[in-house]
């Protein structure tokens, strides 16, 4: 059938076929039939790029998990540790409310029940997320979090140093440590049995300070890149809270931040609490898409004593990352 003229616009199979026809009938009279299969072969073509085209300009913007060759984007969820022994009073202490026993935890205070909670609660909420990593920070309340996230994901914990709390004194005191609260004991040991003996990561220097520490976050947001470029899928990263910023920042501003950058980051981002998420997108070349806002999923379980941190940028330029106004008045120490 063909299209007769009238004052609405030619439909696109119409236009294709106007197109086609007279090159079609001309080749036909020239070359035969080779040429007829020939050019009935190109027209089907041009009809099929235009259809995946108007397909892909409309359901472009809802394929928000796969990039611009068809290739998977990348999550990163960066995840605080749940609610610490160490955020209450120091033992003894009547009733049963949590207590702090200093000397027997040290540096290295685990989750209480509390943080054990969110630690599960924050594992739900990442059960649909494909996540094919989990690597956590060597201190118990990390590796607490991190165990139920690996536990619903069938994974191994990759244990990475670089993860580990900023500015402390020594590594993790008693990292197995056997006089711990029967729950942390129990736990530590199924971390024991679901360790990644294939992964391997340096201690950190110690005793660690800030100038110290400002050297160690870009050499983890290098390292991290390396080992788990989009291409290896989704990635949990279990780390404190100060780290938690550093770590989002350097995995995307690391190898072009600026001053500007930083301090945008730094004003922008929520304070992160217990079982807090920062969620970054990557697509498959590695560039980053997206820096989402915190998401302070373990607050909603509702208990603990563990409060969300954000050192703000007036009290402290460069506590995250390197800045040229440098320790300004230093109120976060």
């Amino acid at each position: 059938e063909k299209y007769r003229h009238t004052s609405a616009p030619m439909p696109r199979k119409h236009r294709l076929l106007a197109i086609m026809q007279p090159l079609q009938e001309d080749n036909v009279r020239q070359s035969g039939p080779r040429v007829w299969n020939a050019a009935l072969a190109i027209s089907t073509m041009v009809m099929l790029a235009g259809f995946f085209a108007v397909f892909y300009v409309n359901a472009g913007t809802e394929i928000s998990s796969v990039g611009l060759k068809g290739l998977p984007m990348q999550h990163i969820y960066i995840v605080r540790h749940g609610d610490k022994y160490s955020s209450y009073p120091d033992c003894p202490q009547k009733g049963d409310a949590p207590c702090f026993d200093e000397p027997s935890m040290g540096d290295n205070a685990p989750l209480t029940p509390c943080g054990i909670r969110q630690a599960q609660h924050v594992a739900e909420w990442l059960r649909d997320k494909d996540i094919r990593h989990v690597v956590a920070s060597p201190y118990a309340r990390t590796m607490q979090t991190a165990l139920p996230i690996a536990k619903v994901f069938h994974e191994t914990l990759k244990v990475e140093y670089l993860l580990s709390e900023a500015m402390q004194s020594e590594g993790p005191h008693r990292e197995f440590n056997i006089d711990d609260p029967a729950p942390t004991a129990a736990q530590l040991q199924e971390a024991h049995s679901l360790w990644d003996l294939h992964y391997g990561s340096p201690p950190i220097k110690t005793p660690e300070n800030h100038s110290m520490y400002i050297r160690r976050v870009p050499e983890a947001a290098v390292d991290l890149r390396a080992r788990f470029e989009p291409s290896t899928g989704n990635v949990v990263f279990v780390t404190h809270a100060t780290p938690s910023f550093s770590v989002a920042y350097g995995l995307c501003h690391g190898s072009d931040g600026d001053d500007a950058s930083l301090e945008q980051f730094v004003r922008h981002q929520k304070p992160i609490g217990p079982g807090g998420v920062i969620e970054i997108v990557k697509a498959p070349d590695g560039s980053c898409q997206e820096l989402k806002q915190t998401n302070n999923v373990g607050l909603e379980v509702g208990c603990g004593a563990t409060e969300p941190f954000k050192c703000d940028f007036d009290d402290f330029p460069s506590w995250y990352w390197s800045h040229s106004l440098g320790k300004g008045p230093g109120l976060c120490q």
